[in-house]
């Protein structure tokens, strides 16, 4: 077999690999068959993972989740850049709606990246890219005056850690007070009772936290029964 067959073969799983190569082999197989084998094997091994809905899904609703979490982290910069700036500096009121704020990124940011995980764990870099990409779009737009320009990539960190916690065994009381925190950041917006797009954006938010909850309580519960 030649030297640029063998290479097309080590892109397939060490398992697949050496069973393809040994069945090609012994049926004979000409060059050409066994170049278009071999593509075909990898283009169903590499595209098997989005037969999953969920991953569709994932990466129609991540790039609407980074943008709301890029406006949170935004809001939160601005505040404590104008009160900076300002004569009065930062009032009570302020200093509460930056906590409430970030506490709101920060929960947020956290569930979204968990529930991505765990739905498409299989699929990390497109995930990535839809992740990423709204955040360089706006990036590149940010105007130059106002408050610094990394207030947008703020989520970044969160999000990470949401990875990092869901690829650990999780106790389901966590990912509550996870969920209660998010709600309660949402509920204490004064605007929520009174603009729709804030109902529709806040369940965007709490949806992935939600859907973490149930879904490891339900795993927590198979497991132990």
């Amino acid at each position: 077999m030649s030297p640029f067959l063998l290479a097309l073969a080590r892109l397939l799983p060490l398992a697949d690999r050496e069973v393809v190569l040994g069945d090609l082999c012994e049926c004979e197989a000409t060059r050409t068959e066994i170049f278009f084998n071999l593509i075909e094997l990898y283009l169903l091994r590499a595209l098997q993972p989005y037969a999953d809905w969920r991953v569709w899904v994932c990466l129609g609703l991540i790039p609407f989740l980074t943008l709301l979490h890029i406006g949170i982290g935004v809001a939160v910069v601005t505040l404590i850049w104008h009160s900076h700036m300002s004569d009065g500096g930062i009032t009570l009121p302020i200093l509460a709606e930056v906590l409430r704020l970030s506490l709101l990124l920060f929960t947020a940011s956290m569930t979204s990246s968990m529930a991505a995980v765990s739905m498409a764990r299989r699929t990390p870099l497109p995930l990535f890219l839809a992740a990423l990409f709204p955040a360089m779009i706006c990036f590149h737009h940010y105007p130059a005056a106002g408050a610094p320009s990394f207030c947008i990539f703020l989520f970044l960190l969160p999000a990470a850690c949401g990875v990092w916690l869901a690829l650990r065994r999780l106790h389901p009381w966590f990912l509550w007070c996870m969920t209660a925190a998010l709600l309660l950041a949402l509920l204490t917006d004064p605007l929520l009772a009174s603009h729709s797009w804030s109902l529709r954006n806040a369940f965007l938010l709490v949806l992935p936290a939600l859907y973490c909850s149930f879904t490891l309580t339900f795993r927590g519960h198979n497991a132990t029964a």
